[in-house]
């Protein structure tokens, strides 16, 4: 499950389920940073369906992409 904040920019969308973390039209590294701001993931976006593994991620954290604002998500 998870709970987002705002949608980060137009045309850019975030979900997190089933252990996955889905972004759809990010561009250039996606990070994925804790609470603390420790950058806990990483991966490359094409402006395509991009999935980072989040099984073992639990907590808020924060999404960034070049071409969005920061979002945050909560993960359970």
């Amino acid at each position: 499950m998870a709970i987002f904040d705002d949608v980060a920019a137009e045309g850019v969308s975030v979900e997190a389920n089933d252990g996955l973390i889905t972004v759809t039209g990010a561009i250039g590294t996606i990070v994925v940073y804790s609470a603390t701001g420790q950058a806990v993931a990483t991966a490359q976006g094409d402006g395509g369906v991009t999935t980072i593994d989040a099984s073992n991620l639990n907590g808020v954290y924060i999404v960034k992409a070049n071409n969005m604002k920061p979002t945050k998500i909560l993960i359970k």
